[in-house]
């Protein structure tokens, strides 16, 4: 759902006047699904997190925009007499 209201920022601030995007970024395309999520099972051991997350940010750059599972966005509320 994110994914569908920020993915053209000027067109939700448009839409939604009283909100300004302060920060967006797409994170989690690596590490989330193989860890399993929010799930108690997960395909990727502890001891190889630090280095996928490590792969996961070095890609971030080329992959996240288009791949990811979760989201991060900043709003600010304008104040609107």
């Amino acid at each position: 759902l994110p994914t569908l209201l920020f993915k053209d920022l000027v067109k939700f601030e448009e839409l939604i006047s009283d909100f300004k995007v302060i920060y967006k970024k797409e994170f989690g395309f690596l590490t989330y699904p193989l860890s399993g999520g929010f799930r108690t099972w997960s395909l990727l051991p502890s001891f190889l997190y630090p280095l996928f997350l490590k792969i996961e940010k070095f890609l971030e750059t080329y992959l996240a925009r288009h791949v990811s599972f979760r989201m991060l966005v900043v709003l600010e509320k304008i104040n609107v007499p």
